[in-house]
C-alpha cells in the first residue's frame, strides 16, 4: 500500500543539505504506520520506498545488495553470475517503470481535474 508522507516544517533543509532522502523520511512514515501491526501478526516487515524519480529507500537498497550478491556468489558460471546480474539490473528497471507510469497517471489525473481528481491505481506488476 501507499503511505503518504506529510512534509513538515523542518523536513526540507535536510533534504536540500543532502543530510537525507526523501526516502528517509517515507520509511520512517512506514515503520510508525505498519511495523507495529505486522509485528502483533508475526508477519516480516521491510519498508520499501520510493522516491518520484524511481529511487528506492536505504532499506530496499540493501535487500537488494546483499541479495543479489548472495545469488551471484551462489552463482556457478560466469553465465549464471551473467544471468543474475541482469536479473537485478531488470527489476530496478521494472520498478523505475513502475515508478515512471504512476507518475504521468498522477498528473493527468489530479493535475488536470480528469476523472475527478481521484488517484489512479498503481500498474499490476508482472
Amino acid at each position: 500500500t501507499i503511505t503518504a508522507v506529510q512534509f513538515r516544517k523542518g523536513m526540507l533543509g535536510p533534504l536540500a543539505r543532502g543530510k537525507h532522502l526523501a526516502t528517509d523520511y517515507a520509511e520512517e512514515a512506514k515503520r510508525s504506520a505498519k511495523a507495529a501491526a505486522c509485528a502483533a501478526n508475526n508477519y516480516d516487515f521491510m519498508t520499501w520506498a520510493a522516491s518520484t524519480r524511481g529511487g528506492i529507500g536505504r532499506e530496499a537498497a540493501e535487500w537488494f545488495t546483499t541479495g543479489f550478491a548472495a545469488k551471484v556468489a551462489l552463482a556457478r558460471s560466469d553465465g549464471e553470475k551473467w544471468r543474475v546480474r541482469n536479473e537485478r539490473k531488470r527489476l530496478l528497471q521494472q520498478h523505475s517503470a513502475i515508478i515512471a507510469r504512476r507518475n504521468w497517471e498522477i498528473t493527468q489525473r489530479n493535475a488536470w481535474p480528469r476523472m475527478g481528481g481521484v488517484a489512479p491505481r498503481a500498474p499490476p506488476v508482472e
